[in-house]
């Protein structure tokens, strides 16, 4: 009987391996001939880990690993990860943006191990749940280990990995693993909330039912430090639909030398947490699309929809439009496996 295990998987610049594997160090040391056993890849770069016991988590499990993305050493990658995705395992995989991965090799990814239990994410700079100084909760330092130093706003002192038992600390894998099973709908839910709270003012009783385009995308720019506009041209975006026929990013900003995802960087770097959307975009087009309320045409619907109210087509739009879009929304984050985090 096989044991299902929680798995987190992180594909990262770890300091404890010599070289991270690309193509160059992949032919220097002959990894080719790995592919046949790949446990003598231990230690060089790839380990594995146990996990403190949890209720959450009772058979947790990490793999670190520092391979570059790369044709020639997508087959050592690959073998590395069935050793983990099968079964009926749970894996969280997260890859690191420095190391060349993007929204496509997220979908690349998931397509290969379509039909087990696996969610895929981006992370870079500090700036994701995972690295402990985002939300004082994660595993990762910033510098290519598990966090292991004085808490700066506290003056405690935090480990997340036991060095002697040579096992990742709890609470902190469950706090990693319980924040990304729901990342991918807590990301659109808050994007949603602060999307209708800008225009609240806009969907009062008294206000007119039919609203002014130029007022809701200049509602958009207004809201200080949240990166609005940006966030909402990267949510269309990254489901390919051209941001270019709806009203730019405020010029303002681009005086400043600040492209849309420059300010989005900003923004996660503030709050310590995620807005990018390309790998939300990635895992949900991985579930199946067999009927009109799969999470893959809830999400083309509401992308539909809001690209249709503020692309500029139409010079008006009514209050019942914009409640049409807030119900799809709520659909389609319902509709995403998993529930809302607290």
């Amino acid at each position: 009987m096989n044991i299902r295990e929680q798995i987190i998987i992180v594909n990262w610049r770890w300091e404890d391996f010599d070289d991270g594997v690309n193509a160059i160090i992949f032919r220097e040391k002959s990894y080719q001939r790995h592919l046949a056993n790949i446990e003598e890849g231990k230690g060089k770069y790839y380990q594995e880990f146990a996990v403190e016991y949890s209720e959450t988590c009772p058979n947790g499990k990490f793999v670190s690993m520092n391979i570059y993305n790369d044709k020639i050493t997508d087959d050592l990658f690959f073998t590395i990860l069935s050793k983990y995705i099968k079964d009926d395992n749970e894996v969280l995989l997260f890859l690191h943006r420095m190391h060349h991965y993007k929204e496509s090799d997220v979908a690349n990814i998931l397509e290969k191990f379509r039909g087990q239990n696996l969610k895929c994410f981006l992370i870079a700079d500090g700036r994701d749940y995972i690295y402990y100084y985002a939300q004082k909760s994660g595993l990762l330092d910033d510098t290519g280990s598990f966090f292991y130093n004085i808490d700066r706003n506290t003056g405690e002192f935090v480990k997340t990995f036991d060095q002697e038992l040579k096992m990742v600390k709890q609470p902190y894998f469950d706090r990693v693993w319980s924040h990304y099973q729901y990342e991918l709908q807590n990301k659109i839910f808050e994007l949603k909330e602060e999307l209708f709270a800008c225009w609240l003012d806009l969907l009062l009783p008294d206000q007119p039912e039919e609203i002014s385009v130029l007022d809701l995308q200049a509602h958009l720019k207004q809201v200080p430090g949240r990166a609005l506009s940006s966030r909402v041209d990267n949510f269309l975006a990254a489901s390919k639909k051209a941001s270019t026929t709806r009203s730019p990013i405020d010029p303002r900003l681009l005086k400043k030398g600040v492209n849309e995802k420059d300010e989005i960087k900003q923004l996660e770097q503030m709050e310590g947490k995620s807005y990018f959307f390309d790998d939300v975009v990635a895992n949900i087009n991985f579930y199946e699309a067999d009927d009109p309320y799969s999470e893959v045409q809830l999400y083309k619907d509401t992308c539909d929809a809001l690209d249709a109210i503020l692309s500029g087509e139409k010079h008006y739009v009514t209050q019942t439009d914009l409640m049409e879009l807030a119900e799809k929304f709520n659909q389609m984050v319902q509709g995403i496996p998993g529930e809302l985090s607290n």
